[in-house]
């Protein structure tokens, strides 16, 4: 008899042991499962978020779960990234995140028109100019100036407020093409459907910015601008 009590005693105590410990590694497991998927999606488009996340661990996690690979960042995988983005599309969050990383040389690669692979390329480099080749070169006056196409409003309700598009931005390109009068634009948006994410480039307060926009309509009032040539991010 007093062996089947300490028998039960034992397996009581066994049993009241994994209860107490069950809980903590559930917690830990859930804990894992929220912070190794970083991007996701939802009923609103899609979001990337990651606080003081190693950079290798973003995009594993982005490998594991879309089968989405970079190339190109090797070197800075070890560096900690603090983002939160979101966007209608996957491809519009992933180049807001690359727009963050201040990675501007890249390309998306499909594979039936499913996103595979990005591949990153370093920063085109400024090639020096030989001695014999001087003479060849034409100097630009100081004051040369280029076409531009500038925002003088914004329509209210608009996609171009909602992204935070503004009076006196100079829109530098269109989905890549770049721009140097009113016709210029219209021409481009006729081309691209309202479902397509489109990637405007916009010069602002002297210096580049991103913004991605649906196709189509796109609820601003533009005329051309003559600006000095040498600020112009192309150039």
């Amino acid at each position: 008899m007093r062996y089947m009590c300490t028998r039960w005693l034992i397996t009581f105590l066994v049993l009241q042991a994994q209860c107490i410990l069950l809980p903590g590694s559930v917690a830990d497991a859930a804990s894992q499962n929220r912070t190794s998927s970083f991007l996701v999606s939802d009923v609103d488009g899609w979001m990337l978020e990651a606080g003081d996340i190693p950079l290798k661990q973003i995009l594993n996690s982005i490998d594991n779960r879309f089968g989405v690979t970079v190339s190109g960042l090797k070197e800075r995988e070890t560096e900690t990234v603090n983002i939160q983005i979101r966007g209608k599309t996957m491809e519009a969050v992933l180049k807001g995140f690359l727009r963050h990383l201040d990675e501007d040389n890249y390309a998306f690669e499909y594979a039936e028109k499913k996103l595979k692979h990005i591949s990153i390329f370093p920063a085109a480099s400024t090639k020096a100019i030989e001695p014999d080749q001087r003479a060849a070169v034409v100097k630009e006056p100081a004051d040369a100036q280029v076409r531009m196409v500038e925002i003088v409003g914004v329509v209210d309700g608009s996609q171009a407020q909602e992204i935070g598009l503004k009076k006196g931005d100079l829109i530098v390109e269109y989905d890549g093409a770049e721009l140097d009068r009113p016709s210029s634009l219209v021409a481009e948006t006729k081309k691209k459907s309202p479902d397509e994410m489109v990637e405007m480039l916009i010069w602002r307060d002297g210096g580049p910015m991103r913004f991605f926009i649906n196709g189509g309509y796109i609820g601003i009032r533009i005329r051309s601008k003559r600006v000095p040539k040498n600020l112009m991010p192309h150039e």
